[in-house]
């Protein structure tokens, strides 16, 4: 599993979103639109364990190696659903 993405050059900038806002897009968005926030898509106490850890930490990796970004470990309503 990696990120897709596209190099900046092929993108106007006015037309992208940082990674941190896409990160809140994916996590807390994505449970916002399903009425799920108060239970997913954050991490606070009293909120289901869904959690995804990644090999880099994609604030710190420039946007054109983002797709070098992987999965390593996925947990699901807190029981480990993958492993790298």
């Amino acid at each position: 599993h990696s990120f897709p993405t596209r190099r900046s050059s092929d993108l106007n900038k006015q037309n992208t979103i940082s990674v941190s806002e896409l990160l809140k897009a994916w996590t807390y968005g994505g449970q916002y639109n399903l009425g799920k926030e108060s239970i997913l898509g954050t991490i606070e106490v009293g909120k289901l364990a869904d959690i995804t850890v990644l090999n880099k930490n994609v604030l710190d990796v420039p946007e054109y190696h983002l797709d070098d970004v992987e999965v390593t470990l996925t947990i699901f309503d807190g029981k480990i659903v993958f492993k790298r």
